[in-house]
């Protein structure tokens, strides 16, 4: 088993620019500094808007248990992995967490979340899936589009604005919802505030080496993009 905590990185959805071009690519600079090893689970645009349109179609089910097959063989390799997961993300991996009892996250941030705000985390808090001090849910990033996702509950959809309004959670566990105070996903400071505020959380304690640039991960950008990427 590898020494090098493992963190997963799950997008959401996406008109015209890759994902892996903009928030992903910063974290996992930041991550690869700290002594992580990101991962990077990656899917189409084809697929996330077949997914995200027919959450209990066969392709969203498939998207699921790919995540759940990745996170056998991060575990496997580097004991239970933390994630970070944005958007469309955030849903596979609630989940993925609610249809397989044995996944455990290290720690697990969200951001633009459309998770339902009445998602059931005290549950999956005592099978021992994640831990209150190991969970950020960043609200107030891309919230237009997480307002979006909402209001198709009038349709049935299972999605929410907890992106927006948070979680609904006691008081011991309130703090979990957190004020996004970073830049644009787009901006390249986000590398900073990862590194500044998403590092510490995930438990990466290796102090930064100045030598390890992001152009260190740049190699999955020219690749053609397969459905998971090991960096």
């Amino acid at each position: 088993m590898s020494a090098r905590p493992a963190v997963i990185l799950v997008h959401g959805l996406w008109l015209w620019r890759n994902p892996w071009l903009e928030w992903a690519a910063g974290s996992a600079g930041a991550i690869r500094v700290a002594g992580g090893q990101p991962v990077w689970f990656g899917y189409s645009r084809r697929v996330a808007w077949t997914a995200f349109l027919r959450p209990t179609g066969g392709t969203a089910a498939r998207l699921v248990r790919r995540f759940l097959a990745l996170y056998d063989r991060v575990q496997a390799r580097h004991g239970p992995p933390s994630v970070i997961a944005h958007s469309f993300g955030t849903y596979l991996v609630t989940r993925a967490l609610s249809d397989f009892e044995g996944a455990r996250l290290h720690a697990l941030i969200l951001f633009g979340s459309i998770v339902s705000e009445t998602f059931d985390w005290a549950t999956m808090v005592a099978r021992g899936q994640v831990t209150w001090t190991r969970m950020r849910n960043e609200v107030g990033a891309h919230a237009a589009a997480v307002r979006f996702a909402a209001a198709l509950r009038r349709f049935g959809y299972p999605y929410g604005e907890s992106g927006v309004t948070g979680f609904r959670l006691d008081e011991l566990s309130r703090s979990v919802n957190a004020p996004y105070a970073g830049p644009s996903l787009a901006d390249s400071a986000l590398e900073r505030y990862c590194q500044g505020v998403w590092v510490p959380l995930l438990g990466l304690t290796q102090p930064p080496r100045l030598t390890v640039r992001t152009r260190a991960v740049a190699a999955p950008i020219r690749a053609p993009a397969p459905e998971v990427t090991w960096p």
